[in-house]
């Protein structure tokens, strides 16, 4: 397992799915108001070749468009 933080708070990493789940349910707890974590996975079956979920409540929101995901930007 690897990680890079090219970025703070950007992680980049080839975690597996169990491993990631373990992580998220660590840090859920400290998810304060308007604080989450967006995850983007490689998905080779998706139409965009991944897929982002939203844990917590981030300040921006997810949105599906004609089967395509995009982050909402601030308004």
């Amino acid at each position: 397992m690897w990680c890079l933080e090219p970025k703070p708070n950007v992680f980049v990493t080839d975690l597996d799915e169990k491993t990631e789940e373990r992580i998220i349910k660590f840090l859920s707890p400290y998810f304060k108001q308007n604080t989450g974590l967006l995850i983007i996975n490689s998905n080779k079956k998706s139409l965009q070749g991944f897929t982002m979920m939203s844990v917590a409540h981030p300040n921006r929101k997810l949105k599906q468009i004609s089967g395509l995901q995009f982050v909402s930007e601030k308004n």
